[in-house]
């Protein structure tokens, strides 16, 4: 089905990958455990139940204006211009968000959001996120709402082990943007502040705790294993968080220091040691101004912390937020996290 973008034109939605659970959104799906079959001309294989499409193939939506998809360990999400929120796939932790735990096959809207519509004509969600077992969506005005897995608090508040519709989690500011590991989230609020939930502790560090950043001292408040209420990140006080990625065990994080009074004024001082510096030197002149110019940019730095085997952060382990070794002098603008690996892009 083919759907519309104001600025491309038209263009059509496609899966691919495994469809077990019907989280490709196409009609075929697996219904039962019957004898693999295989076919090298066919552009499926059948696999013992599993389902692969090993080419991307037409997604039917019924709506013609997706705006973004997210794509959880077992399911989909999709979120048309409208702010309509279609899922599809797995449904055995509720992150369909239709009160079932059966697996939705084709794309169906949830109807949750869309009575929240109805009774409210501004109400619009705004984004979706996709964790493992876990589903979340920001709204135009900055409210977070949570459902599926949420055994170990992973969705940010109390509640049973599943969710299978959409509930608000509570947080002291509006969301900006959301991560979802497996067991654990993060969500920055619009100030810049980061507030994790899930579980925390991770056998593989020494003393505890890891994957929520809030250091060994949870153990000393009996609350190492899980945080079920979103908590602030405070070794992060003075900086301004931009984006946030979650791992399996790890996580990464993109963030500048706060902009304050006392640094401002320090600030204003290199300023004028760096004109005294240039009035020294009229030959490099133009090529000091230049260089000094871009030292002067808000620099955007790689903060990473949990456990990671692999050494996919430069770190072994941390419990903490800290700068990643090796590019402190980088300025970054993405970031993104796998179970065990991550990818950041620098600027220039």
């Amino acid at each position: 089905a083919s759907v519309y973008d104001q600025e491309h034109g038209r263009v059509e939605l496609y899966a691919w990958g495994s469809n077990m659970y019907g989280e490709c959104g196409t009609s075929d799906h697996l219904k039962n455990n019957d004898i693999p079959q295989y076919d090298e001309s066919s552009t499926t294989r059948l696999f013992t139940r599993r389902k692969i499409n090993l080419v991307p193939q037409q997604v039917s939506v019924s709506v013609e204006d997706v705006r973004s998809i997210a794509c959880g360990s077992n399911h989909s999400l999709l979120l048309t211009c409208d702010g309509l929120v279609i899922s599809f796939g797995r449904g055995n932790f509720g992150q369909q968000g239709n009160g079932t735990l059966e697996d939705q096959h084709t794309p169906t809207v949830i109807e949750t959001f869309q009575r929240m519509m109805r009774s409210d004509s501004k109400f619009r969600i705004n984004k979706v996120i996709a964790g493992g077992e876990t589903s979340f969506a920001i709204d135009t005005d900055k409210n977070l709402f949570a459902w599926g897995w949420n055994e170990h608090a992973q969705l940010g508040f109390e509640s049973s082990s599943i969710v299978m519709e959409p509930r608000q989690v509570k947080l002291p500011r509006p969301v900006k943007e959301v991560s979802a590991g497996s067991v654990h989230s993060a969500a920055i609020c619009c100030d810049g502040e980061v507030y994790t939930f899930g579980r925390d502790c991770m056998p593989k560090l020494k003393g505890g705790g890891g994957r929520l950043g809030h250091g060994r001292h949870l153990s000393l408040h009996g609350i190492r294993d899980e945080v079920v209420l979103p908590l602030k990140i405070s070794s992060l006080e003075n900086f301004r968080v931009m984006s946030v990625a979650c791992g399996a065990d790890h996580n990464a994080l993109l963030c500048c220091r706060r902009s304050r009074s006392a640094g401002r004024q320090q600030e204003q001082e290199e300023d004028r040691k760096d004109d005294d510096d240039d009035d020294d030197d009229d030959d490099d002149n133009e090529v000091d101004k230049e260089e000094k110019g871009r030292k002067r940019m808000r620099q955007t730095t790689l903060f990473v912390w949990g456990s990671c085997i692999t050494t996919c952060h430069g770190v072994l382990e941390s419990s903490t937020p800290r700068a990643s070794p090796g590019v402190e002098d980088e300025n970054f603008k993405f970031v993104a996290a796998g179970d065990d690996h991550a990818l950041a892009i620098a600027v220039a």
